[in-house]
């Protein structure tokens, strides 16, 4: 297996949990912006440091269950 990694990934501005506080503001501009493309043919949305509080703030969100297939159905 080969690793897929990227360099200086703390400093990427759209992750995961960018998008998914996106979808639950209703202010995704580009459902696209984000998503890494690797040379092996991968696309990737990276998760980053703030994927373990998104569950914090799904808790409150309306209709939790489906923001990611939201998201992912824009894509």
């Amino acid at each position: 297996m080969v690793p897929v990694g990227w360099r200086d990934s703390e400093m990427l501005e759209s992750t995961l949990a960018t998008k998914l506080t996106e979808v639950i503001g209703e202010t995704m501009d580009n459902p696209f912006d984000g998503i890494l493309h690797h040379e092996e043919g991968v696309d990737l949305v990276p998760s980053g440091l703030e994927l373990p509080a998104m569950e914090m703030t799904l808790v409150n969100a309306m209709s939790r269950e489906t923001v990611l297939r939201a998201y992912l159905n824009d894509v």
